[in-house]
């Protein structure tokens, strides 16, 4: 029996992001058949609620709705719909969190009730906490989408419950969009892109900012409602995140020896990177560039100290690496980013 979730197994529920699509897409005049058409999901499946969707079928109905929905702002109208008041006993469990700090832990615990799609990695640095967003199951051109469909979500969470302008900050990867409207009427102005990574960052001092619906009692029957479930059905990681685990606990590992210690051939192997979206070499370079722009900022932190913390015995490699991951060097990279430091 294998151990991961793969871009093709059936886990989500009808409801919560494909049906809010839908209703969504109907709103704007698009007929639901002709959005479905091509997705492996029937309409018929999505009102009675009685079968799950692989990830692989959300994904290609975020395809159709980009294609048929106008306008830019989908994926944000979605993203202020989620989380409150589509996720059952998750909604509960987030709406009556007591705060910040209690909200973020609750929904990373159970992110896979409704986004299997982006992983997060948090860690405190200069009095902020930092979120790091990559792509966990094969996402390709439909991760932007994605992941504004859960920054929205969150920020507009926090902002309803907390009643108040938490300042959060969103680095991005991606270029600066055409719809840069939409980014500051749903993120803020804090947005900044063409970044080393996706990222939000929020101040330390903030997190313990109180919600106003905090109930303890409500949150605690929402909670063990989900650790229920949990218990019936346990978590598995998504395949990319089963080999990012490796890469995490053996940063050296080949693909041959990542593929044996999960219980495939090398070909199998390869098959399913491919079937995901990804190559071995893409998911080590996403995983050393995550954990370089964590340690980069340090102003202590000479070339062979940065190569040593990722991993790499020989300075030449590493700086190898470096110009491939951020095609500038870790000088070039610190003057650019971190000018002050």
């Amino acid at each position: 029996m294998k151990n991961f979730i793969e871009i093709d197994d059936k886990i989500l529920s009808c409801q919560s992001l494909p049906a809010s699509m839908i209703d969504l897409a109907m709103a704007r005049g698009v007929n639901p058949q002709k959005l479905v058409r091509g997705t492996g999901i029937f309409y018929e499946d999505i009102q009675s609620n009685q079968h799950l969707l692989s990830p692989a079928q959300v994904i290609k109905l975020v395809e159709r709705a980009k294609q048929f929905i106008p306008g830019y702002d989908a994926s944000f109208l979605l993203g202020q719909r989620l989380i409150l008041s589509q996720l059952g006993a998750l909604s509960q469990a987030l709406s009556h969190a007591k705060n910040i700090t209690d909200f973020l832990r609750i929904a990373a615990l159970f992110q896979h009730n409704f986004n299997p799609f982006i992983q997060t990695r948090l860690y405190r640095q200069d009095g902020y906490l930092k979120i790091q967003f990559y792509d966990a199951i094969g996402c390709a051109e439909q991760y932007t989408f994605l992941l504004e469909v859960l920054l929205t979500a969150i920020h507009s969470s926090i902002k309803y419950l907390t009643k108040q302008r938490i300042p959060l900050s969103y680095q991005f990867s991606q270029k600066r969009p055409r719809y840069i409207q939409e980014y500051e009427e749903n993120l803020g102005f804090r947005v900044e892109f063409e970044q080393p990574v996706d990222q939000l960052a929020i101040k330390l001092s903030d997190l313990n900012t109180a919600f106003v619906n905090y109930s303890p009692l409500i949150r605690a029957q929402a909670l063990y409602k989900l650790k229920q479930d949990l218990t019936q059905t346990p978590r598995k990681p998504t395949f990319i995140q089963a080999v990012l685990a490796l890469q995490n606990m053996q940063q050296s590992v080949n693909q041959e020896a990542a593929a044996q210690q999960l219980g495939l051939s090398t070909a199998t192997f390869k098959r399913k990177l491919k079937q995901h979206n990804t190559r071995y070499l893409a998911l080590q370079d996403d995983y050393f560039k995550q954990n370089a722009v964590r340690f980069i900022k340090d102003s202590n932190c000479t070339n062979e100290h940065l190569a040593n913390q990722l991993g790499f015995s020989d300075i030449a490699n590493f700086r190898r690496a470096f110009k491939r991951w951020f095609n500038m060097t870790p000088s070039e990279f610190k003057a650019k980013y971190y000018p002050l430091v």
